[in-house]
């Protein structure tokens, strides 16, 4: 894979665990930066990214990154600049593309992506019932959608199979069967058959009334 795919989706990847911890990674960096001249060594700053976000690189990934932050003569790293690109939505500087083609958006939640399978009207609409109904019952009972389910997410993608979703939902009385299947053809991943995106339920559960 060239370099620079490669530091793309390496870029995206962090972007994502940042937006999603609400981490700015500039921070961090800057406990081992103490001069703050924007530069610190390379194991320094792959050590970072791994006690910040977990995130462990593969070789080809590290050298992708170091091609393009590195100075490499020096073994130092420009984590300001690499921070910016993280960070930061647009260039400012940049005049020959306007900032909304340059925006940068992380994928959604922890790496997952919304359902693109839109269901019919009145089941859209039965939908919006039960949003509503989960999310007065959860937080009546001070229940968590994405605690009941983390334990069965072991790689933290946001997803559990339709038998784990199945067998560990919890709901009020008068959700019934055909009220869950909803809830599957709707947060059903739609790059992993029988998976479901839990994270993306709760993430809806908690905003229910801000787009409803």
């Amino acid at each position: 894979m060239a370099a620079a795919t490669v530091v793309h989706n390496v870029e995206n990847n962090i972007r994502t665990l940042a937006q999603t911890k609400r981490i700015r990674v500039d921070e961090f960096f800057q406990d081992y930066d103490k001069l703050r001249s924007g530069y610190i060594s390379v194991p320094q700053f792959f050590r970072c990214l791994w006690q910040t976000l977990s995130l462990k690189l593969n070789a080809e990934e590290e050298q992708a990154l170091c091609i393009k932050y590195g100075l490499q003569d020096q073994g130092n790293i420009n984590y300001k600049q690499f921070c910016n690109v993280i960070d930061v939505n647009f260039d400012p500087n940049n005049v020959y593309i306007p900032p909304v083609n340059q925006k940068q958006e992380p994928l959604e939640y922890l790496g997952t992506i919304r359902t693109k399978r839109p269901l019919t009207v009145d089941s859209e609409a039965r939908l919006v019932e039960i949003l509503r109904h989960l999310q007065q019952y959860y937080k009546i009972r001070g229940i968590s959608l994405r605690t009941q389910y983390k334990d069965f997410d072991k790689h933290h993608k946001g997803v559990v199979s339709e038998s784990q979703f199945y067998r560990n939902f919890l709901g009020p009385a008068n959700t019934n069967e055909e009220d869950v299947k909803t809830l599957v053809d709707k947060y059903g991943d739609p790059d992993q058959p029988g998976l479901v995106n839990y994270l993306n339920l709760h993430n809806d559960i908690q905003a229910i009334y801000n787009f409803v």
